[in-house]
């Protein structure tokens, strides 16, 4: 069961994102954090492998697939089973008969259950709670071994009285008491960040999923849901894992919003480290000693470290926003 105070990033499964897994400690693994992993292309020889080195086998993660043709889906479990992966497969409620079937087959392979992330816009439909009430049965699990995901995604896309909209949906939830888990998502960060800093440029970004967050926690629904946010990446599926592009770029969270970093394209990778250096010297930024993360843009800065890749700046930013994120929840009451 995860409680109000644990954490679920929603991630795409690639290299800066599995890195930034890798470096949490074996506390932090499983009892502050379960990521939700997304396999938007068909996987590698090497993810399987990947997966056991940046999670181990000790810990559950769940495993969005649905993309995925149902013979790769089934082939890739079958690679994670046999590592001893601990899998909990998501399915969306609206999902074709066969992909709740072989969610279902999964689930028992793995023997953790099953996760339903359901998009928001579900809760305004026709008979959502009849659907979501049938789903457990259709799948073949129990509401009791079954963990619910309400995603707000883009929270730029969202209404504006979010708060109010989601203590509605929440308030009436089927088997609100039934469900392993309740957790909401949302995400602020944009998805084209040229459009937001179009050359070079530093900018602070509002977050204000965590203030949704927070209005959820001190509201009087009766259950109170986890946290789950998209990290430094917008929801979409289709935006890469690079870092828009060659222009070198640092995407610091900060408690109430994102400070963004950007060097012009010309500038090439070594702009990291100028950018490291500007970033150091702000008061936004909370020491080497924070997280791994802040000691390598601290290293980079001085000189000591390198000026790294697209895929080591996605992983550095992820780490300290997941150190970030665990801190909060960390002063949140458990209810």
């Amino acid at each position: 069961m995860i409680k109000n105070t644990h954490y679920v990033p929603i991630l795409k499964a690639r290299a800066g994102e599995l890195g930034a897994l890798r470096q949490l400690s074996p506390l932090q693994k499983g009892s502050e954090i379960t990521p939700l992993l997304e396999v938007n292309d068909v996987p590698s020889k090497h993810l399987a492998k990947d997966l056991v080195e940046c999670w181990g086998t000790k810990d559950s993660l769940f495993l969005d697939l649905q993309t995925l043709l149902s013979s790769i889906e089934h082939a890739f479990a079958d690679q994670l089973s046999r590592r001893d992966v601990k899998v909990i497969p998501v399915v969306q409620p609206r999902a074709t008969a066969a992909r709740l079937r072989s969610a279902g087959e999964i689930a028992e392979q793995f023997e953790r259950g099953v996760c339903i992330r359901a998009s928001w816009e579900l809760f305004f439909t026709e008979r959502c709670n009849d659907l979501l009430e049938q789903l457990p049965d259709r799948i073949g699990v129990s509401a009791y071994d079954t963990d619910l995901i309400v995603d707000f995604k883009d929270l730029v896309c969202a209404r504006q009285d979010l708060p109010k909209l989601a203590i509605s949906i929440l308030s009436t939830v089927p088997l609100m008491g039934n469900w392993r888990s309740v957790i909401v998502a949302a995400s602020s960060f944009p998805k084209r960040l040229h459009e937001v800093i179009p050359g070079r440029g530093i900018k602070l970004l509002p977050r204000p999923e965590w203030s949704f967050y927070e209005a959820l926690q001190m509201s009087s629904i009766p259950r109170k849901p986890a946290f789950s946010d998209y990290a430094v990446n917008h929801p979409d599926r289709s935006v890469g894992n690079a870092h828009f592009g060659p222009a070198a770029n640092i995407r610091y969270t900060v408690p109430s919003g994102f400070l963004v970093m950007k060097a012009d394209k010309r500038q090439g990778n070594g702009a990291s480290r100028e950018l490291s250096k500007l970033l150091i010297n702000r008061p936004e930024y909370m020491g080497a000693d924070f997280c791994a993360a802040d000691r390598e843009i601290a290293q980079c800065a001085s000189g000591k470290g390198g000026v790294g890749s697209a895929w080591t700046w996605k992983r550095r930013d992820m780490r300290h926003h997941f150190e970030v994120v665990l801190n909060q929840l960390a002063h949140m009451p458990e209810s």
